[in-house]
């Protein structure tokens, strides 16, 4: 099954969460929450000094209007953020589009 799941992961590419904390970060932290087989999912602020350490491209990923703020990006390019959980619910409902042949 491992196997598996390497095989569609690398045909299929995977997708990056990275939330910038703000106000209503948990209701941002929930929407993120469930099944989502290839999704890295990372949090940026406060209290999360290692992830600009080891992963430099999170920098200019910030909360706007000091809300919390989720950036979804593959195939290196980032989709318009999102600082309202309930479209961030529906954006992920896609994320994983996985191909079987």
């Amino acid at each position: 099954t491992g196997l598996l799941c390497a095989k569609l992961h690398k045909e299929n590419g995977g997708t990056e969460l990275v939330i910038a904390e703000g106000k209503e970060q948990e209701a941002m932290l929930k929407a993120a929450e469930g099944y989502h087989p290839f999704t890295t999912v990372a949090v940026r602020g406060a209290g999360f000094g290692e992830l600009e350490q080891l992963a430099p491209l999170v920098d200019p990923m910030r909360p706007l209007f000091d809300a919390a703020t989720a950036y979804l990006c593959s195939k290196g390019a980032c989709q318009q953020p999102l600082t309202d959980a309930g479209a961030l619910l529906e954006r992920l409902k896609g994320a994983d589009g996985i191909k079987l042949h």
